[in-house]
């Protein structure tokens, strides 16, 4: 019974994948929050937290028109010890722009973890319309580590 045991859990061990890449994202749609939200019970405690980071500094209504948009957060660790450099490639779809395909990337010394942000934000939110599909690719070097992608990606 025991060799069982061990077999079925060294195959679930053996199963599990390890993520290097994780990306969070947050829609900052409305600079000002009713009071009615946050007396309903489908409130989320967070929302005000990361409201009040994007519009941090904002005090005109237009400066807070401004950071109305789209925020990706990534993070990756696991990587090797290598001296190769990173790269973050952030690959959008807007509702304006139909099929075409736009793209930002960072680049950083090589570090087993870290953390770094994407925007579409102000002018590039309002006249592209809102992100209606990405994908996140992160990069060794040449190399292609890993890949994160909305369900609307092709």
């Amino acid at each position: 019974m025991r060799i069982l045991c061990g077999f079925l859990f060294l195959i679930l061990v053996s199963c599990g994948t390890q993520e290097n890449l994780s990306v969070r994202q947050f829609h900052l749609q409305e600079t000002e929050l009713s009071n009615d939200y946050f007396r309903s019970k489908d409130e989320n405690p967070f929302i005000r937290g990361e409201m009040n980071k994007r519009l941090y500094g904002s005090v005109t209504a237009k400066e807070r028109e401004a950071k109305k948009g789209r925020y990706y957060t990534v993070s990756w660790e696991g990587l090797k010890a290598k001296k190769n450099r990173i790269r973050i490639v952030f690959e959008y779809r807007q509702g304006k722009s139909g099929a075409n395909a736009k793209t930002l990337a960072q680049t950083f010394q090589h570090a087993s973890r870290g953390k770094t942000e994407f925007q579409v934000i102000g002018d590039a939110y309002q006249k592209g319309g809102d992100v209606i599909a990405w994908r996140m690719s992160l990069y060794e070097g040449a190399q292609l580590i890993s890949v994160k992608k909305s369900y609307l990606w092709d």
